[in-house]
């Protein structure tokens, strides 16, 4: 198999490298008990797939397409106990990145790859990732959503790039991720053991069953 020629590879988290639904999933159910007690909610069963369907957005398109006519500070609420709550079972050791995630990841530090942190994610949930897990050490740059406002992953990419050495690929389990890619000319990784749809992943360029597979690309 031909390698691929590449500098930077800019990785989403939560998906591609972090089983997040361990985490996740409590947090939701949380804010989900709390919306049932202000009166927003019924008490209702939630499949996981309802729930997962929200990991890769930012937390605004989350409270979107979750209720957009929610009560802002409700909202709020309920997306600062998401957070608290997944930092909470992080530091409790319940967080998990996915079988071979960091060793891949070290590997291409090894061969000379620039690693970015590229996440919709808070700022303080990328911090206590960072600080769990080591990542500040693998990663050469980290970069999430809130620190530029929660504009697109595209939008982003878009004006970081020229920070960082090209030619690029992305790797993501979202749409997101794809259409970042595919809008700024890069590679795009799609990781298939993610949280997407098939539908959102069928015009990546290169598909992985798991993180390690990366390592037969480059």
């Amino acid at each position: 198999m031909e390698k691929l020629n590449l500098k930077t590879l800019y990785f989403d988290y939560d998906g591609t490298l972090h089983d997040t639904m361990r985490l996740y999933k409590p947090a939701f159910m949380e804010a989900f008990a709390y919306l049932r007690e202000v009166g927003v909610e019924e008490d209702r069963v939630i499949p996981d797939d309802q729930i997962y369907q929200y990991l890769g957005y930012t937390a605004p398109q989350m409270w979107a397409m979750y209720n957009p006519n929610l009560d802002p500070t409700i909202r709020d609420h309920a997306s600062a106990l998401i957070t608290k709550r997944m930092v909470q079972g992080m530091k409790e050791g319940k967080a998990a990145l996915f079988d071979g995630a960091l060793e891949t990841l070290k590997s291409l530090k090894k061969r000379g790859y620039h690693l970015v942190f590229f996440s919709n994610c808070k700022i303080n949930y990328m911090q206590a990732h960072a600080q769990m897990f080591g990542l500040d050490q693998v990663f050469d740059a980290m970069v999430c959503a809130e620190q530029h406002d929660f504009i697109s992953k595209a939008d982003i990419l878009k004006k970081i790039l020229k920070d960082h050495p090209q030619p690029a690929a992305i790797v993501g389990d979202r749409h997101q991720d794809m259409t970042a890619g595919v809008e700024n000319g890069l590679v795009t990784f799609a990781c298939d053991y993610g949280y997407g749809k098939e539908e959102e992943l069928v015009d990546a360029d290169i598909h992985l069953q798991s993180i390690t597979d990366l390592l037969t690309y480059l």
